[in-house]
């Protein structure tokens, strides 16, 4: 998948799952935690996310709030490296 198609890919779906996350504020749809996730809870979420960025799964499915979240808070980081790094590649070759 070229690169750029992937950021613009992510971040439409994170617009998509802010908006999500907002519903489910104003609906109470998924169930709030105080607590922080377990490193197995993470790895779940990694995975979900893997699935869908390789095209395995067409929705990431978050079985709690704490969870969309993390995954919310992955994609936009993964999203700004992605992003850092093919604008250094631009800027690369521009120069060259």
């Amino acid at each position: 998948m070229d690169l750029n198609t992937l950021v613009i890919k992510l971040q439409n779906e994170n617009f998509e799952l802010r908006k999500k996350v907002d519903d489910f504020g104003k609906n109470k749809f998924l169930p709030l935690l105080d607590k922080d996730l377990t490193l197995t809870e993470k790895d779940e979420c990694k995975v979900l996310i893997s699935d869908y960025i390789n095209k395995k799964s067409e929705l990431i499915q978050a079985k709690n709030a704490n969870q969309l979240l993390y995954i919310i808070n992955f994609l936009i980081e993964y999203i700004n490296s992605k992003e850092k790094v093919f604008k250094e590649k631009v800027n690369k070759q521009l120069i060259a």
